[in-house]
């Protein structure tokens, strides 16, 4: 979802609004900056407005690449408090050249070799959960909710795919009761006071980044000792290690986004 920020009538025909831009086709050459089949496109589109914004609504994979691409006043709008949860300085709200280095430095945690190793542990933690759930008493009979159960096992596998064995039990207790503050976050009132969800969501990304940070320092230890990676962090600092050390001895700086 796209949107702009200032107050505007509701939609009408041939006006759509994406990022910090309304398109409007009433006025002459304010499409014309953009290619010709983008423009009909997002004239085609559906146009919502909400409260003192307008949106458009784009899911076709093809023309939110070029949305994307268009011009630097396309922006992706997050919830309101993303920017003092997340910080300001997450991949969420980096654009230009700097959001595609880092993106290209993030391709060795997708190829096939790293998959190949992110799905027997995804696989495994499934298969125990659905074995556990079944071997609960009355579990044949008795109807029970979900999502509690759904929601600790996308914590168990993502951080086992993340970060693996560099995390134990406590701190993956830990994690968790973080990454449901962070949730919480978002559904809280933008105000962030000592004692708000606002102020907890923002600690526990603190506590969250503290302990990402001391498993990157870890994983770089083992990467330069020759140990064959284990998770997604190990697959990113067996990428960036060497470029780090080259830099290094080089007399250069660290590559961007190699610290810990």
């Amino acid at each position: 979802t796209f949107t702009r920020s200032s107050p505007r009538p509701a939609a009408s025909p041939g006006r759509a609004s994406a990022g910090g831009m309304q398109l409007d086709a009433a006025q002459p050459g304010h499409l014309d900056r953009h290619p010709p089949d983008l423009t009909a496109r997002i004239q085609g589109a559906i146009g919502l407005p909400v409260s003192h914004r307008s949106m458009i609504h784009v899911w076709d994979s093809e023309l939110i690449r070029k949305v994307l691409h268009a011009s630097d006043n396309f922006r992706v709008f997050l919830h309101p408090n993303a920017t003092a949860i997340l910080g300001p300085k997450n991949i969420a709200f980096m654009h230009g050249p700097d959001h595609a280095a880092l993106r290209k430095a993030l391709i060795p945690l997708f190829t096939r070799r790293a998959l190949a190793a992110y799905l027997p542990i995804q696989e495994g933690l499934i298969r125990r959960a659905f074995a556990d759930w079944l071997a609960q008493p009355g579990a044949a009979t008795v109807p029970e909710p979900i999502r509690f159960r759904i929601r600790d096992l996308n914590i168990a596998t993502s951080t086992e795919v993340f970060v693996g064995a560099y995390m134990d039990d406590a701190q993956r207790a830990a994690f968790n009761a973080n990454y449901l503050a962070v949730t919480l976050g978002f559904l809280a009132f933008p105000i962030a006071l000592p004692g708000t969800a606002l102020w907890r969501a923002i600690q526990a990304r603190k506590a969250i980044v503290r302990t990402l940070k001391d498993f990157a320092a870890q994983s770089k230890a083992r990467m330069r000792a020759g140990e064959a990676p284990r998770c997604l962090l190990d697959f990113w600092m067996e990428a960036i290690v060497p470029e780090i050390d080259a830099a290094a001895a080089a007399g250069e700086p660290a590559p961007p986004h190699s610290s810990d």
